[in-house]
């Protein structure tokens, strides 16, 4: 039985793939650094070594970061916070709750980018804790994010399922041995490949927090 729903936020939890893709494609641009849509949700999101890896000098690492967190929240005023969480999905994990199970967060954005928007959304009152970018060494698709929930559930891989829109999502939850299911609504068509990411062999594939409810 599954008690533990660790949930992906960025594409997942909260639409803001597109407020990313902008962002990070702004300040890249800065630098003289062209990259394209897709690249930045597959090869850009949650890799700490990115900008580097592009070509970002290392001393002007953190202030290439500073700088996109600034852009995001930029974009992110110009968007209703209600109009970004997925669908169904307050409605979900408060009937996850009201069953006993665990829900919380497992990103590789920075805490302090998800606690104010969380905050101000009546979902917050059902989320257990955060594990984000300032919690963990190596982000997701390394396991340390996925072990360390479950650690603080104190509870056993069969027990989890992890919920994610990205390979990362997939490959960490396999390599922490649990449960994982893609959520890949249409609109994620512009991102990523179905194709590519069935390939890794994710157990469940949704498109609505609606298909969370058959694991009850």
């Amino acid at each position: 039985m599954l008690n533990y729903f660790l949930i992906d936020w960025d594409g997942c939890l909260f639409s803001s793939i597109s407020l990313w893709v902008k962002a990070y494609k702004n300040i890249f641009k800065e630098y003289g650094i062209a990259v394209t849509t897709k690249n930045i949700p597959k090869k850009v999101m949650g890799d700490k070594k990115a900008p580097l890896n592009l070509g970002i000098p290392l001393k002007e690492e953190e202030e290439f970061y500073k700088k996109l967190f600034v852009e995001y929240k930029r974009l992110l005023k110009e968007v209703p916070y209600s109009d970004i969480f997925a669908p169904y999905s307050y409605e979900v994990i408060k009937k996850l709750k009201e069953q006993g199970k665990g829900v919380c967060i497992v990103t590789s954005s920075w805490r302090s980018a998800v606690e104010p928007i969380l905050n101000k959304h009546p979902l917050k009152e059902y989320i257990d804790f955060i594990i984000g970018w300032e919690d963990v060494t190596n982000l997701k698709p390394h396991p340390e994010p996925v072990l360390k929930a479950l650690k603080k559930y104190e509870a056993t891989p069969k027990e989890a399922i992890i919920v994610g829109d990205s390979s990362k999502d997939i490959i960490a939850g396999k390599k922490a041995g649990i449960k994982t299911a893609l959520y890949f609504p249409k609109e994620h068509k512009e991102y990523y490949s179905l194709e590519d990411l069935k390939s890794l062999e994710p157990d469940y594939v949704i498109d609505s927090f609606k298909d969370l409810l058959k694991f009850l």
